[in-house]
């Protein structure tokens, strides 16, 4: 007496079908992560790329301010010198430019000063953040920092803003 094996099958597929199906599932798997990779270095690439162009732009721009002080200064310093020598309204004429260039010096400066100030999370925002993460209660989060001061403050900003959501 002949026994035939009862052939078992799932959702129409038989084991062989299902090997099938699992080597597809892993060469596919396997190409998503190469493109996820190869996006992945592309990303990085063009951020490299960004940061460096941002950089010289900078750089640039801190000479381009430095000269317009240094110009500045020296032409309202020439102009006060000529202004000495004319009359009393055209010293109140030079004068005049002198203040201008001093508040243009000042404005560089100070947009220098905004530019290199750390990034600070004002209690408004701390608030704001506190209050959108209250749903989701107790979980656990961790942080790492790895550069300076302004990094650690920030994060303890954040901190103390998960911290009050609970």
């Amino acid at each position: 007496m002949t026994q035939t094996a009862r052939r078992r099958v799932i959702w129409g597929l038989s084991l062989h079908g299902w090997e099938e199906m699992m080597r597809w599932s892993l060469a596919a798997a396997g190409i998503a992560a190469l493109i996820v990779g190869v996006s992945t270095y592309f990303v990085v690439s063009l951020q490299r790329e960004e940061l460096a162009r941002s950089k010289d732009e900078f750089d640039r721009y801190k000479i381009e301010a430095s000269q317009n002080v240094a110009s500045a200064r020296s032409d309202a310093d020439a102009k006060i010198a000529i202004a000495r020598e004319e009359s009393s309204a055209e010293i109140a004429k030079a004068n005049a430019r002198s203040d201008e260039a001093n508040a243009r010096a000042l404005e560089a400066q100070l947009a220098l000063e905004k530019f290199k100030s750390p990034r600070v999370l004002n209690p408004e925002q701390q608030e704001r953040i506190s209050e959108k993460l209250k749903p989701f209660g107790v979980m656990p989060f961790d942080f790492s920092v790895s550069m300076g001061d302004e990094p650690t403050d920030l994060l303890e900003q954040i901190s103390s803003s998960l911290e009050a959501a609970g």
